[in-house]
């Protein structure tokens, strides 16, 4: 690959979470230029995405691990550290969970026996993981890093997400979704001589955080502009509009991101500048060239 090439991963997430965030994730990647997204193993409509997903070989699709918005693959009484008293994993609108492993009331290995179940579920429905990342990103937290790595090496999986966006791109919503995302970035890089120690492969940079659940055509067509050498990940969050109220509050414009993903002028933009389209199969692909 020549020094100068740039290579575009736009992922989505959240697939199998919700049937109308997953219809517009296949209409972006159908229509548009989405290549990649991740599956949420314990969403209610699992199955019917990764029944969808092996229809398009081109789709790559990887493991959006969660202690979030779900109930449990290994069962509440299996993992009592992690759930709520209704059984199920809090919600994403809560800082409880950070806040459980910031202060180590979580049990690890519940942690690792419900991430390798959510592996297997995915693997079992015959999807061949591209990657890991996590639901709000938990798969970077420090504590848990040293386990994602054993799973990926098990299960062969060659490559992972590395959410460290260049503070400059951090669009300041508010100050506290700044100071999250700018220590996010921050923890990512911290772990990163982990992730290449063991082998474990990831993209170059990381774009979208900033504009996350927000992604218009215009900031889409920003990003590619000023894309640089090598392999970039654009994260997104299409969908579809959500039939009556959204079980998810968390104020993305879904419709939105599907449409600038759809948009004609995006995908002139990318082929005018020779922008290669991959998924993280590339890191297997190179692992098995070298």
């Amino acid at each position: 690959m020549s020094g100068s090439c740039r290579r575009l991963i736009i992922n989505a997430d959240d697939f199998g979470l919700d049937r109308a965030i997953s219809s517009g994730i296949l209409q972006a990647h159908d229509e548009g230029v989405l290549t990649s997204t991740s599956l949420v193993a314990g969403g209610e409509f699992a199955d019917e995405a990764a029944l969808a997903a092996l229809k398009r070989p081109a789709l790559g699709v990887g493991i959006h691990l969660s202690l979030l918005d779900t109930a449990p693959l290994e069962g509440s009484e299996n993992v009592p550290s992690l759930v709520t008293a209704e059984g199920r994993f809090p919600p994403s609108t809560s800082s409880k969970i950070f806040v459980d492993l910031f202060m180590g009331r979580l049990d690890l290995a519940e942690i690792e026996r419900e991430f390798e179940a959510q592996i297997r579920r995915v693997l079992d429905l015959g999807i061949a993981a591209t990657h890991l990342d996590g639901h709000n990103h938990i798969h970077v937290f420090p504590s848990l890093v040293p386990l994602v790595i054993r799973l990926a090496k098990k299960y062969k999986i060659p490559a992972v997400r590395y959410p460290a966006e260049a503070l400059w791109a951090l669009r300041p919503f508010n100050s506290v979704k700044w100071a999250k995302k700018t220590a996010l970035t921050l923890a990512a890089g911290l772990n990163k001589r982990k992730w290449v120690k063991a082998g474990i492969r990831f993209p170059d940079r990381f774009r979208g955080m900033g504009h996350s659940g927000h992604l218009t055509r215009d900031r889409l067509l920003a990003l590619i502009k000023a894309l640089r050498p090598g392999i970039t990940e654009i994260m997104c969050h299409p969908g579809e509009p959500p039939a009556g109220e959204s079980k998810f509050p968390w104020e993305y414009e879904w419709a939105q991101e599907k449409d600038a993903l759809c948009d004609p002028e995006v995908r002139a933009l990318l082929d005018e500048n020779k922008i290669e389209r991959v998924n993280f199969s590339v890191f297997r692909e190179n692992d098995e060239k070298s």
